[in-house]
């Protein structure tokens, strides 16, 4: 009898459940469930159950039966029933009792084996007494509806998130716990479901021993409409409800949340807030209070579209594709309605957004006579007015702003937000949580970003609402705006005609906004006297989007140069490293070679350059690239002349001729070494110093003739120069050997035009100064002495020199025959002359009475002055000169 009841029904629950079989089972449509039911054995019977509860909450209590009457061996019982000559062993009667009494039967609202046990064990076969159920009854004590929203077709699809649920909430670890989503999705129908698990099941009695519902909805969907709710809207009130339904559970009279904490304080009770964004989409503080209230053993779970602090979240996402299908088959035939192709169902399901909500709203509209299109229309338009309308309402406007920069930007990310919107990554981040929190906008992690995208069922409201409408000009001006910004940069590198390899080179696909940052820093000159309140708006921009663009070496290594060029160094070094970190580029190393170089960090530039000349050498040389190259070998060379590496630059250059289109480079920095190593040559070394003169000036007029001047050699030409008239300036110098001194001096002849016009920063009166100088070496045939056309570069002009006629015949003319000069050869304030007594005078600049310290560094030997008064000091040889004038020559 008691078999045969739990048989029966089972075949009851699947003829009840007819569209669920048969929506699951295209095969099945055709079969007559009936039938089906009555040829069926009991593990049949088993099967089309398990087929009319997949993918519902009521499938996992279907599989404890099966596995249950598998595990006590049911279908041998049957056999022996169906032979009534076998022995009936007492064992088979408990095995049928213990699954007759399994509450899973309960749990799918199958109460007849339960009856039936009853009556078996009272000895008869009639209707059992009234409360037969509480003696196999352990519901836990609750208040939970009798009509649940999902009862239409069951809780679809979401049997992963009841798993999860249930496993945070009788964690010891999780008090507070918020199902969070947009409207529609099903939060409450997921949080009653799985409340009614929860009182139903055996094993929540270890963890819990009440549960209260309260809902704070103000709309719900009834009867094809909505239907305005009488809720509570403050969390006072939240409270009263609270203690009043505890009080009617445990069957005493309770008056306010206090005296319910007072009398059930040790009981381990959860409370169900159904909607709670009702009271917290402002200010949460005074949920969190209420929290705070509650004793230790209580635990709460909340439904809401706003996010809460201080509890797990879980996010509840829109059903998949084939569940969302599923649901709207199964409410459309549960709901009387014609099948439908399954193309319609798969539409209805996709423009729905997979809405649950949305999804039955369309099959009502559609049975009550609107065309399918109109009636998604309209569903997707309630939705979206019932989810959000309010919510966007209450947004603040860096918020809608961000809601509309997301609307029109579908790969929206932080960097761009904050571009856009000319806001701060705080202010950026206060807006996105905000968003967040009422599930308007879906966060995307990428590695160590996130990417922002709306929610689906908001698009169409976004479109039609009033405040959005403004907010998206404003908007949708501004990435106009940022477009025409992009064609001027594009422009403005086309007409600027950077190389790739220049610092302030743009690749063509960098993101927009780095280029927008990087279009001040291509425009601005580097240079000594660069604009201070320029470079600190570049510095200031930059520093600001250092968060968004940490990982673009183009960025860091013109952020650093900024900071270089602010004298920064710190900053600028760190930079730097963090650049070449992310790239193996040339330009990025170059920029740290000439940074360690202007820093004096000598060892660490020649390290730099090492890689980037050994990268030169390994790759054939493209024309357009040759001057990049140059730059590299340049600050290579002068790194290690700097150092001191005179020998390792001579020996490094020994086959200059040799290197193609760097052998001009090659030639002067090897000219330079030689030039250097005079400076570290003993003076007295006459015979030395001449040789590397020799040698250096050979070199130059190699190049100068080959290949012209270029900057570099003209550079280092000048320089040799200066040497050699430093050099010749003691006279004894130009005894010693006066074919080399004529020769060197006719190298200057030839060249010191050239070198000085191909010079930046040289001019006509560089050429003066040189010109006077040499011509004053007595050498026979100096060109500078002996042509007419360096008489007039040597010739001095000075501004208030006096005239020879005019000097008082009182004063005494002395000739200058010697210049004071500091340790490097430059020139100091004081000077020696002889009368033509051969009396020597001591003349300081501050006793030139017409001479300003542009001319006094003009003045050469043998110029005249005319001495007003001079004293003699005591302990030394020269008259010292009171006051003084510059004589014409």
């Amino acid at each position: 009898m008691l078999l045969f009841c739990i048989e029966e029904a089972l075949g009851k629950y699947i003829f009840d459940n007819e569209h669920a079989v048969t929506a699951s089972h295209h095969n099945m449509k055709d079969i007559n469930i009936q039938d089906a039911i009555e040829r069926a054995y009991l593990d049949d019977i088993f099967q089309l159950v398990l087929k009319a509860t997949i993918g519902t909450p009521s499938e996992s209590s279907v599989k404890r039966l099966y596995k249950l009457s598998h595990d006590l061996c049911l279908f041998e019982v049957r056999n022996a029933i169906a032979h009534p000559n076998r022995p009936f062993l007492d064992v088979y009667w408990y095995r049928v009792a213990a699954l007759a009494a399994d509450p899973a039967f309960e749990a799918l609202g199958i109460k007849e084996p339960k009856s039936t046990l009853y009556s078996a064990e009272q000895g008869t076969i009639s209707e059992p007494p009234e409360g037969w159920d509480k003696k196999y009854l352990w519901n836990i004590p609750n208040n939970l509806p009798h009509k649940f929203e999902s009862d239409i077709t069951g809780l679809i699809g979401r049997n992963r998130d009841l798993d999860e649920l249930k496993k945070k909430l009788s964690s010891q670890r999780v008090h507070t716990a918020a199902i969070v989503a947009p409207g529609g999705f099903g939060k409450t129908a997921l949080a009653l479901d799985l409340l009614k698990q929860l009182v139903s099941s055996s094993e929540t009695t270890n963890w819990l021993d009440a549960v209260t519902y309260v809902t704070l909805k103000t709309k719900t969907w009834l009867d094809d409409k909505f239907v305005d709710l009488q809720a509570v809207d403050e969390i006072e009130k939240v409270e009263q409800n609270i203690a009043e339904q505890l009080g009617i559970i445990f069957d005493e009279y309770i008056d306010n949340l206090e005296q319910a904490i007072e009398s059930f304080g040790d009981k381990r009770i959860l409370i169900c807030i159904d909607n709670l964004e009702t009271i917290i989409r402002d200010n949460d503080d005074e949920f969190q209070s209420f929290i705070d209230k509650l004793p230790r053993e209580w635990k709460v779970i909340v439904t809401s579209r706003v996010t809460i602090t201080n509890a797990y979240i879980y996010s509840l996402q829109e059903l998949n594709e084939r569940n969302a299908i599923h649901l709207a088959r199964m409410y459309n035939r549960n709901k009387g309605g014609d099948e439908l192709p399954q193309d319609k169902y798969t539409q209805i399901a996709n423009q729905c957004y997979f809405n649950p909500l949305a999804i039955k709203m369309t099959l009502d509209l559609y049975l009550t006579g609107n065309q399918l299109p109109e009636s998604i229309g309209k569903a997707k338009s309630n939705i979206a007015n019932f989810s959000f309308s309010n919510l966007i309402d209450s947004l603040s406007e860096n918020a809608l702003k961000i809601l509309e920069l997301v609307f029109s930007k579908p790969d929206c990310n932080r960097k761009l937000i904050c571009e856009m919107l000319g806001v701060s990554t705080d202010y950026a981040a206060e807006a996105i949580n905000e968003l967040s929190r009422t599930s308007l906008l879906n966060r995307t992690p990428n590695k160590d970003k996130e990417s922002y995208e709306i929610n689906g069922s908001i698009k169409d409201l976004l479109i039609i609402n009033p405040k959005c409408i403004a907010i998206r000009e404003h908007i949708q001006a501004k990435l106009i705006q940022q477009q025409n910004v992009l064609h001027q940069i594009d422009i403005d590198q086309r007409a600027s005609n950077f190389p790739c390899w220049h610092i302030q080179f743009l690749p063509n696909d960098i993101e927009s906004g780095l280029k927008i940052i990087m279009a001040d820093f291509v425009k601005f000159r580097f240079a000594k006297n660069a604009n201070k309140g320029k470079l600190s708006e570049l510095y200031a921009s930059f520093s600001q989007n250092e968060e968004h663009y940490s990982d673009s070496y183009l960025f860091l290594r013109s952020y650093a140069k900024v900071c270089e060029v602010l004298q920064l160094y710190s900053q600028a070094e760190k930079l730097y490293l963090k650049s070449i970190a992310l790239t193996d580029d040339m330009t990025t190393k170059y920029m740290i070679a000439r940074y360690y170089f202007e820093t004096s960090k000598f060892d660490k530039s020649i390290e730099m350059y090492d890689n980037l000349v050994s990268q030169i050498r390994a790759v054939k040389t493209e024309d357009d690239i040759i001057p990049f190259y140059d730059s590299i070998y340049q600050g290579y060379f002068l790194s290690h002349l700097y150092i001191g590496h005179y020998d390792f630059v001579l020996e490094y250059t020994k086959k200059w001729k040799d290197e193609e289109e760097f052998s001009s480079l090659f030639g002067t920095y090897r000219a330079s070494a030689y030039k250097r190593k005079i400076e570290a040559t003993n003076k007295n070394d006459t015979a030395q110093i001449v040789s590397i003169f020799n040698s250096a000036t050979k070199i130059l007029d190699d190049i100068y003739r080959n290949d012209g001047y270029s900057l570099a050699s003209a550079t280092q030409g000048f320089k040799v120069i200066e040497e050699l008239v430093y050099f010749y300036k003691y006279e004894q110098n130009c005894r010693y050997d006066k074919i080399s001194c004529l020769q060197f001096l006719e190298f200057c002849d030839k060249h010191l035009v050239d070198i000085v016009d191909t010079s930046r920063n040289k001019s006509s009166e560089d050429i003066k100064l040189i010109a006077r100088e040499l011509s004053n070496i007595s050498v026979p045939n100096n060109p500078f002495a002996c042509k007419n056309y360096w008489q007039s570069y040597s010739s001095p002009n000075y501004k208030n020199a006096i005239n020879r006629n005019d000097v008082n015949p009182e004063y005494t003319l002395v000739k200058i025959h010697r210049f004071a000069e500091n340790k490097v050869g430059n020139r100091t304030n004081f000077l020696f002359s002889r009368d033509d007594k051969d009396e020597e005078y001591f003349v300081h600049f501050d006793s030139l009475e017409n001479c300003d310290w542009h001319d006094w560094l003009k003045l050469s030997s043998n110029e005249q002055l005319a001495v007003k008064d001079a004293t003699r000091v005591q302990g030394r040889n020269a008259l010292n000169v009171l006051s003084c004038y510059l004589v014409e020559s």
